[in-house]
């Protein structure tokens, strides 16, 4: 499912996040990781398989911010 908020979440990660990081610590690297990182974020649903594949129990998720944050809780068996 593609968020409203999609567009303008990317243009914050690759543009505004690298640049204020730069700015305020002269480091850009660390700030380019970012969301470079964060784009190759699993979809929920697929994380949620990928913890119930791997044996945990009761897995769900949460959205929150409009469906750009996933919290995921799985039990451990036993």
């Amino acid at each position: 499912k593609d968020n409203l908020l999609r567009p303008f979440i990317k243009i914050h990660l690759n543009h505004v996040i690298p640049t204020l990081g730069r700015l305020i610590t002269g480091e850009s690297e660390a700030y380019s990781y970012l969301p470079d990182s964060t784009q190759q974020f699993k979809h929920p649903d697929e994380l949620a398989g990928i913890m119930t594949q791997t044996g945990l129990t009761n897995v769900h998720y949460k959205m929150f911010m409009f469906g750009t944050i996933a919290i995921h809780v799985g039990q451990k068996p036993g």
